[in-house]
């Protein structure tokens, strides 16, 4: 898992060396051309939340900042200066399929994006060699997303990719009130997380670990909350307020 880890920051690394620098406010407005940025939003808690150094509250913002580790990995899908497209064609307009290709050291990139079923699909491959592991053509991250941009679904894959077999993904949901809710689990250490956040920045958290709920949290726009905790077996060990 170490190891996983260690590969995962050096192959985001080089996918953000090529990040692009001007993202356009409307990913879903034209479809002659791929969007700019996934439609899901990072998770902003209330300032007092921010800076507040009850433990509780702290634990709620560690869980948040890894729910929000998606955004890192979905700017590396989207097409940035320094790529090009295969075979000499440089019209991005021409999709879909848009095709990118990169290098960064040892690793060749290749982004494809297409249309299915009322969604759009990144699909991310990587050739070469890092970390003593050899990619040849292999899967290493996925996302789809309404048409709408009201839902999607990021999915970063382990080394060997089959159907269905991830590490990490989060899916997402805009309602109609603005209401965004996250899903982000973690298949290595079986462990699910599940924010939602409304318009006016309250919301609320849940924490499954090994199919077993061991925490959750609710908070108001101003920042007051509360939590409860349980064990292994789902009983409650506890359970407070803050703000």
């Amino acid at each position: 898992m170490k190891a996983l880890k260690i590969l995962f920051v050096v192959i985001l690394a080089a996918l953000m060396a090529f990040s692009c620098s001007d993202k356009k406010s409307n990913p879903t407005e034209n479809q002659e051309q791929p969007p700019e940025q996934l439609s899901a939003e990072p998770v902003t808690l209330p300032q007092s939340m921010q800076q507040s150094h009850d433990p509780q509250v702290m634990m709620v913002r560690n869980y948040i900042q890894m729910i929000n580790l998606f955004q890192q990995f979905a700017n590396s899908l989207m097409p940035r200066n320094g790529v090009h497209k295969p075979m000499g064609n440089t019209d991005v307009f021409d999709g879909p399929p848009w095709v990118y290709t990169w290098h960064s050291d040892s690793l060749a990139f290749k982004l494809t994006i297409t249309i299915e079923d009322n969604n759009y699909h990144w699909r991310l491959t990587i050739t070469g060699t890092s970390y003593g592991h050899t990619f040849n053509g292999s899967v290493y991250m996925e996302a789809w997303q309404a048409l709408d941009g009201k839902s999607g679904k990021l999915v970063i894959y382990d080394y060997d990719y089959e159907e269905g077999n991830h590490t990490l993904q989060w899916t997402w949901n805009i309602d109609e009130k603005g209401t965004e809710t996250i899903v982000y689990t973690d298949s290595a250490s079986n462990t699910k997380l599940e924010v939602v956040q409304n318009s006016d920045l309250s919301g609320s958290l849940k924490v499954w670990q090994n199919n077993t709920l061991i925490f959750q949290a609710n908070w108001t726009g101003s920042g007051s909350g509360t939590w409860v905790a349980y064990d292994e077996n789902g009983n409650q060990t506890g359970s407070g307020s803050w703000g």
